[in-house]
């Protein structure tokens, strides 16, 4: 899941028909787990950071638009986020939503 920092925020985006979206709208509470290694299941890595909180969505329609370009930029440069805009996220209902951190778990680090 493509996030990024706002603040103390973890904030991150998806498409509206997403049942991610239908589980955060029922029950805020969420965790995200950010690994330093890549491949492997998720709890066998050595160094993790575990966030937990509750969600809160701030954005929708054109504004959630902006922000998944902004995450595609952060995660693939300008020119991937602008053709993934092109072609798939203008065509789609997107939402934003903010992670505020209630507690904060390490491993390894």
């Amino acid at each position: 899941m493509w996030y990024e920092l706002r603040g103390n925020d973890i904030v991150f985006n998806t498409t509206a028909e997403r049942m991610k979206r239908r589980n955060l709208e029922r029950d805020p509470r969420a965790a995200v787990l950010v690994s330093t290694e890549r491949g492997g299941p998720v709890w066998a890595k050595t160094e993790y950071v575990r966030v937990d909180g509750a969600v809160r969505q701030i954005a929708d329609g054109a504004a959630a638009r902006e922000d998944i370009r902004r995450l595609a930029i952060r995660y693939d440069g300008p020119e991937e986020a602008e053709r993934g805009m092109r072609d798939t996220w203008s065509k789609q209902d997107r939402v934003t939503y903010a992670l505020t951190p209630r507690r904060v778990y390490l491993k390894g680090l």
